[in-house]
């Protein structure tokens, strides 16, 4: 597969509190606790930019972020390609992680009420050097790999697909899934 770098997003519910400053706080904890799997470096508000990345968690194999991008907040996990491990590999580690910070963010007090939509994902191509070709052949087989991690993670029935290439030619899509995440 010709894709190294791509993005997962994680939605906030509709009408979840939210505040992008605490993130600032909350990624700072996450340097000094080691939350995530990576050598965290830095932190960054953005919040100020309107639909912008929100607050930003830099690491060498990924960056992190609970961002704005096109109206709909989140917390994001951008995969930078630096890692030797495999696409697979990289892509189901990142889908577990993000679901586990979420799932831990939903229960810290400083975020009290945040709630995500653990049912819908967002997977971008974060490569723009790929041709339309390549990319629209790596979403498909994306996908294949989606699934069989997806029904290792939830008690699902259908995950259904909605392209959402978006207007920097970045080819991606949300999944949504009928289901429960497992215990």
């Amino acid at each position: 597969m010709s894709v190294n770098k791509f993005i997962l997003k994680i939605f906030i519910s509709e009408n979840s509190p939210n505040g992008a400053s605490d993130f600032i706080a909350t990624f700072n904890e996450f340097i000094v606790n080691n939350s995530i799997k990576d050598s965290l470096i830095d932190v960054a508000d953005y919040s100020h930019m309107h639909n912008g990345l929100g607050v930003l968690l830099t690491s060498h194999e990924s960056n992190w972020s609970f961002d704005e991008q096109y109206g709909k907040k989140g917390l994001m996990v951008v995969d930078k390609g630096f890692s030797e491990k495999s696409f697979n590999d990289r892509f189901s580690s990142l889908l577990d992680e993000i679901i586990h910070i979420c799932k831990t963010l939903e229960q810290t007090p400083r975020h009290k009420g945040l709630k995500f939509d653990f049912n819908t994902i967002n997977f971008t191509v974060n490569d723009r050097s790929l041709t339309d070709s390549e990319c629209e052949a790596a979403i498909s087989e994306i996908k294949t790999i989606f699934e069989t991690i997806v029904k290792n993670l939830y008690n699902c029935a259908n995950i259904s697909y909605q392209d959402n290439t978006d207007p920097a030619k970045r080819t991606g899509f949300d999944a949504t899934i009928e289901g429960t995440l497992k215990d």
